[in-house]
């Protein structure tokens, strides 16, 4: 029964693992698609799962840990600096998340299958997942207000399901593996729909962003072009002022040409006010 909860907790972890790259992978080969992806992660889900319960060593646990996942990362059109930093930050916060775990049951001296099998690490990994994942802001991505009570979400469901399955969860039984599948189907379904409803008002946020920005653009062609306009109409006034100033100096009447002149000059000035 171990075995069995353990392998529904390394599946929802390998999930976790899937979710938390995205952070770091965006932008897939041309010849990859989601059931290569998909493959790619039942293969790194296998080659854990089998290691982890036929070769219980921390050395095979890291190998199995990092080769599939970074094989993955060869399916993502990605520096090999950015796939090395992403594969390292997840891979630290699991280890950090299986070190608290650990130095809290040891702490509270608890003991409980929720424990060995992994099962508290894997619900506290996804928490810190979705709450670094919510936090970090991808690139080209306008950012939209997010309210507070949905980190409070992020932030209490995975916490109420560690709190349920310590609870709960006591014994090796048909029961408690329910409870299990049922907790972990809970957060990634809560969380999956939280994601679609985030995606949906996000584009209508940044929907609504370029719409502002259509209007701002259209707003400033439309001065420019009436000043142009303006411009257009101001200098034909200046050539017949010209004209005529050039008419009054070539017929010797200088005193008309010098009342012309202020004439214009008072006319260029109001024109300039407005």
């Amino acid at each position: 029964m171990e075995t069995l909860l353990y392998i529904f907790s390394n599946a929802f972890r390998i999930y976790v693992f899937y979710d938390f790259s995205k952070v770091f992978f965006v932008k897939k080969r041309e010849n990859i698609n989601k059931y290569i992806i998909l493959m790619g992660y039942i293969f790194f889900f296998s080659v854990n799962t089998l290691c982890e319960l036929f070769y219980h060593t921390i050395f095979i646990n890291i190998l199995s840990n990092l080769l599939p996942f970074f094989f993955i990362s060869t399916f993502y059109d990605e520096r090999a600096l950015r796939k090395l930093i992403g594969g390292v930050s997840i891979f630290g916060i699991g280890m950090f998340c299986d070190g608290v775990v650990f130095l809290v049951s040891q702490k509270l001296n608890f003991t409980s299958v929720v424990i060995s099998s992994s099962m508290i690490t894997v619900l506290f990994f996804f928490l810190c997942e979705m709450l670094i994942k919510n936090s970090v802001k991808k690139p080209n991505f306008i950012t939209m207000p997010i309210a507070f009570s949905y980190y409070l979400s992020l932030f209490f469901i995975p916490t109420g399901s560690i709190v349920v399955g310590s609870l709960i969860i006591t014994k090796l039984d048909f029961t408690s593996i329910v409870t299990a599948i049922f907790l972990f189907l809970l957060n990634g379904v809560v969380f999956y729909l939280y994601n679609g409803i985030l995606h949906t008002y996000s584009e209508k946020y940044e929907n609504k962003i370029l719409r502002q920005s259509v209007e701002s653009y259209r707003n400033e062609y439309k001065y420019l072009f009436e000043s142009n306009t303006k411009i257009r109409v101001l200098k034909h006034d200046m050539l017949n002022h010209l004209n005529t100033i050039l008419n009054f100096i070539e017929k010797g009447d200088i005193e008309k040409a010098k009342k012309h002149i202020i004439s214009a000059s008072n006319f260029i000035a109001r024109k300039s006010q407005l």
